[in-house]
């Protein structure tokens, strides 16, 4: 599950999560995957775990379903505003997960480089694991 996620890096999604006090779409670009510990660093994971514990899609038989929040993986959204929050992948309605735009295209241009230059911003792209292409004027 958690390498569909990490495939949509760059891209912009929208979803709803289980948290049944915070009705909202979410939509934003994914930037990262990580862990808790990082996880906290962005919003109050824990608050928002309780929160999701308490709706109706983890009551009763189904609690079990929902892993510790310190055992979790989140994918961080970043908001056209430029707001970061966290999201826990088990808190992700799947049903609702989409991706708005894919990562595509992007033209980066060099002003005033040298040869040497050049192939350094290109091993740096292809280390990324970007494939990247030379195009002189």
């Amino acid at each position: 599950m958690l390498e569909y996620y990490t495939e949509h890096i760059g891209s912009t999604v929208s979803f709803s999560t289980y948290n049944e006090s915070h009705n909202v779409t979410i939509t934003g670009e994914v930037v990262a995957i990580c862990d808790s510990t990082m996880a906290t660093m962005i919003m109050d994971i824990a608050n928002y775990h309780s929160q999701v514990q308490q709706s109706t899609e983890f009551s009763g038989d189904d609690a079990s379903n929902l892993r510790d929040v310190t055992q979790m993986d989140f994918i961080v959204i970043e908001s056209d505003s430029g707001n970061r929050a966290a999201y826990g992948i088990d808190w992700i309605d799947s049903s609702t997960y989409e991706v708005v735009t894919d990562t595509g295209t992007v033209d980066i241009r060099l002003f005033n480089v040298s040869t040497s230059d050049v192939t350094s911003v290109m091993e740096s792209i292809a280390l990324k694991g970007v494939s990247a292409k030379v195009v002189t004027t």
